[in-house]
């Protein structure tokens, strides 16, 4: 539901290579190799707005510090 909304309000803005799934037997709704690729990006980007206390946010801000 998330994933629509933000693609009605922001596109074409946002782009993703797949729509994402409830998983009930597993919390990941990606693949860890997406996860990579998308925290890879998210650090190249101009800014970033995380969210608090979230471990892959925090994975992003490091990642954002240690560029040159």
């Amino acid at each position: 539901a998330a994933q629509a909304f933000f693609k009605k309000k922001y596109s074409p803005l946002i782009y993703y290579n797949q729509a994402l799934n409830k998983n009930k037997k597993n919390l990941r709704a990606t693949s860890l190799q997406d996860a990579v690729i998308e925290a890879c990006i998210a650090a190249g980007s101009e800014a970033f707005l995380g969210t608090r206390l979230s471990s892959f946010s925090g994975l992003i801000k490091i990642l954002k510090e240690q560029q040159v």
